[in-house]
């Protein structure tokens, strides 16, 4: 792989990495919207749920796969950036 390969891969990596993050984060805040609008309105707050395969999932399972995605994603940037600076 040349370094220009490598420099690409690494900024594409950087990328989903902080998309991500981003969306954890937009998750977290509507997370506390819907709690505070349930206190607001006397109302349980339950678990969102989007459909997966068929079924419907928590979104706690969809955050905790996002949240491996990111880790992967920065432990092999953390890599590739060990080699390139070799």
């Amino acid at each position: 792989m040349t370094d220009r390969n490598k420099r690409l891969l690494m900024k594409a990596m950087q990328n989903e990495s902080t998309w991500l993050q981003k969306a954890l984060f937009a998750l977290a805040k509507a997370e506390d919207a819907r709690t505070t609008l349930a206190e607001l309105s006397d109302e349980k707050v339950e678990e969102l749920r989007a459909p997966a395969k068929g079924k419907y999932a928590p979104l706690s399972a969809f955050r905790d796969t996002l949240e491996g995605r990111v880790s992967a994603l920065m432990e092999d940037l953390q890599e590739q950036r060990r080699v390139v600076n070799k």
